[in-house]
């Protein structure tokens, strides 16, 4: 086994219960302290809203006004309730 070069670390986070406000913050924490990790962030489905996740929406939007990219999570890692952002 030899030397594979840098590895990125990979944080999850659990967003999914917070305000958007709240988790609209944290967000912005984790992102400034953490250049070059792959963030898990746990938003949820929106099962309890009717449907429609309003955390999801609200850290994407902030994350697309960011230019920061995003994708949503294979569904073994928890699909459209897990954005991956990579820094």
């Amino acid at each position: 086994m030899g030397y594979k070069g840098p590895t990125q670390s990979t944080h999850r986070i659990d967003l999914h219960g917070m305000t958007v406000q709240v988790a609209l913050s944290t967000t912005k924490t984790i992102i400034e302290n953490n250049t070059g990790a792959i963030l898990f962030l746990i938003v949820g489905k929106g099962n309890h809203s009717g449907g429609v996740s309003v955390l999801a929406n609200n850290i994407k939007q902030y994350l697309n006004t960011q230019g920061i990219p995003w994708r949503y999570a294979r569904l073994a890692d928890g699909g459209t309730g897990v954005l991956v952002v990579s820094l």
